[in-house]
């Protein structure tokens, strides 16, 4: 299936990585619902997330700010972030409406799992799909590193051909499906 990203405007910040600025990182330590750490020595900012996500020199640090007055965090590399925002004000993005291929996981069996792969342009081993079946879960290599499809979940292919999992609830919150 195909969906487009909604228009949506997140506070986005580049790294620069030249000099340590705690401001900053207490700034982002103070708001984020992961724990957050900064290594001085190769100037990098960690997000503790099931995948952690390393921010590194170069690279964007995107801010949804959450009705409890805390902010979810993500990393966006430099040359995705240019394709796929906007500036629309000081420190302010939108998400350009790109369209996308996604894939729902939609049931747990021989076919279901095979669909992944296939979406993926994988083609799956015997032991690969035995391997889904009993982990209930299928690994899906992203920018960030393994990450897990599980049940439900939506997997995107995004602008660069990166493949993503992301919760159903979130998926609609943040796409709509273009017939």
């Amino acid at each position: 299936m195909k969906a487009r990203k909604k228009k949506i405007v997140y506070r986005a910040y580049k790294f620069y990585g030249k000099f340590y600025n705690q401001d900053f990182v207490n700034y982002v330590s103070s708001k984020s619902i992961e724990p957050i750490t900064f290594n001085q020595a190769t100037e990098q900012l960690f997000i503790q997330k099931e995948t952690p996500m390393c921010l590194s020199k170069g690279n964007w640090l995107i801010e949804n700010e959450l009705p409890n007055g805390k902010s979810e965090f993500w990393v966006v590399e430099s040359n995705i972030f240019s394709k796929t925002y906007k500036k629309v004000g000081e420190n302010l993005y939108e998400k350009k409406a790109v369209t996308i291929d996604c894939v729902r996981f939609s049931e747990l069996s021989e076919p279901g799992v095979k669909e992944i792969f296939k979406f993926m342009g994988v083609r799956p081993s015997s032991e690969m799909i035995r391997l889904a079946l009993y982990e209930r879960f299928i690994r899906i290599n992203t920018l960030e590193g393994i990450e897990f499809l599980h049940l439900g979940q939506v997997l995107v292919k995004g602008v660069h051909g990166e493949f993503y999992p992301v919760p159903y609830e979130k998926f609609i919150q943040l796409y709509d499906i273009v017939k």
